[in-house]
């Protein structure tokens, strides 16, 4: 026997397939909270570019790429909206996070206050206290940006550049590992005449080591033809790694120092530039999670977020969610080893399983790690894939980082 369907009928078949379709597909698709709890920043910006999000999401993202102003405004509105919501106090968290970038650490030191009025826990490490004592100092200042060319050296990994600081010429290590501030010894900042503010904080490295701090601010800053002033920086004692460098190099450049240089590039044979425009092209592959910068790397024709670390003297790593997303590799061709890590919280050997070599995508650039190591934890975190450092950077002729447009380069 033949059934035959009215037209209607039909129609109301084929809506209600696409009806289940839609609502799979609507199931399938992670949520904004569940990109943003996962740390995905590339992906929560592809998101809100595509839907109609929230102000709190759209100022996340706006942080994550570094879109200051708006930022600003579009957390400081969600904060407004509901200030003892969820999202109000993420929102602070981020506000904190800029303004310690920018080195306004007054506007910083109020906020931290607000949050902890409405969550006495918020502040569990005492960021306060390191906070309050930068900001016994104006903020950070430009007096002059011109385009910038000086003769560092790159050695042991690390690139050291020229800094005159309180007339005195120092060679320090450009890291934007160093979120906070930068960091200079006791010894060193004794020195150079710097105030030291005990603020007895607890610092902590990517390899999970401690380090007590305090805090300094450098009144005067230069690198050629650019002049800082009211930098901030940690104070650490002189051990390990510091003391293994001689007297005028055991200081860092920090990440929110470098970002007032708006441009930086450096070449193989330690000359840097800075300061220099640049034509804008191509999308984002940089971002900041909370103060870690965070970069793309193909594996395998994989996109996976790394932490982005100049001034990692121990090398590239690879952590534990590069193993759970590669066990066929680290099954077929891992071996058992050991790899001393030193940071500021000093030196630690950890089990690792090593591979004879990896090629890695860094800023479009195809680098070659060799042997490259796997970290369980406590070194790392469980939402990047690892930490990508200087030993992948001067594999190139030359690395461009470009803060305005969130983009790093490497070339032949």
């Amino acid at each position: 026997m033949t059934i035959h369907h009215s037209p209607f009928a039909r129609a109301v078949a084929r809506i209600s397939v696409l009806l289940i379709l839609f609502a799979a597909a609507h199931a399938a698709r992670p949520s904004l909270r569940e990109i943003y709890d996962a740390h995905r920043w590339f992906d929560l910006r592809q998101a809100v570019r595509t839907q109609r999000a929230p102000l709190f999401y759209r100022g996340a993202v706006a942080y994550a790429f570094a879109e200051d102003k708006t930022a600003e405004r579009l957390l400081t509105r969600a904060i407004h909206d509901s200030p003892r919501s969820w999202e109000a106090g993420e929102a602070r968290s981020l506000l904190i996070f800029l303004y310690v970038r920018q080195g306004r650490h007054h506007a910083a030191l109020s906020v931290i206050d607000e949050a902890l009025k409405f969550d006495p826990k918020s502040d569990p490490q005492d960021f306060r206290s390191m906070v309050a004592g930068l900001a016994r100092a104006p903020d950070l200042s430009i007096e002059r940006r011109a385009y910038s060319r000086v003769q560092g050296k790159i050695e042991d990994e690390n690139l050291f550049v020229p800094l005159t600081i309180n007339d005195k010429t120092v060679h320090w290590i450009l890291d934007t590992g160093a979120n906070f501030s930068g960091v200079v010894s006791e010894s060193e900042a004794k020195a150079l005449g710097l105030t030291v503010v005990h603020a007895n904080m607890q610092g902590m490295d990517s390899n999970g080591g401690q380090q007590m701090m305090n805090v300094t601010t450098l009144p005067t800053l230069e690198m050629g033809n650019i002049r800082l002033h009211n930098v901030g920086m940690t104070v650490i004692p002189d051990s390990a790694p510091m003391n293994l460098l001689p007297a005028g190099e055991r200081g860092i450049l920090g990440l929110p120092a470098i970002m007032q240089l708006g441009t930086l590039r450096w070449m193989r044979d330690g000359m840097v530039e800075a300061a220099f425009r640049t034509k804008r092209r191509g999308e984002p592959n940089l971002c900041f999670d909370g103060l870690n910068p965070l970069t793309r790397v193909v594996v395998e024709g994989r996109t996976l977020d790394f932490l982005f670390d100049t001034g990692n003297g121990g090398g590239t790593q690879l952590w534990r969610k590069f193993g759970e997303a590669f066990p066929d590799m680290l099954r077929d061709k891992g071996a058992k080893d050991t790899k001393t890590v030193r940071e500021i919280g000093g030196a630690t050997e950890r089990e690792v399983i090593a591979l004879p070599e990896l090629h890695l995508v860094l800023g479009g650039f195809d680098t070659l790690l060799k042997p490259a190591r796997v970290f369980g934890k406590p070194v790392g975190n469980d939402y990047y894939y690892g930490l990508a450092g200087m030993d992948l950077m001067i594999q190139a002729r030359e690395a461009t980082i470009d803060f305005s447009a969130m983009r790093v380069e490497l070339k032949k």
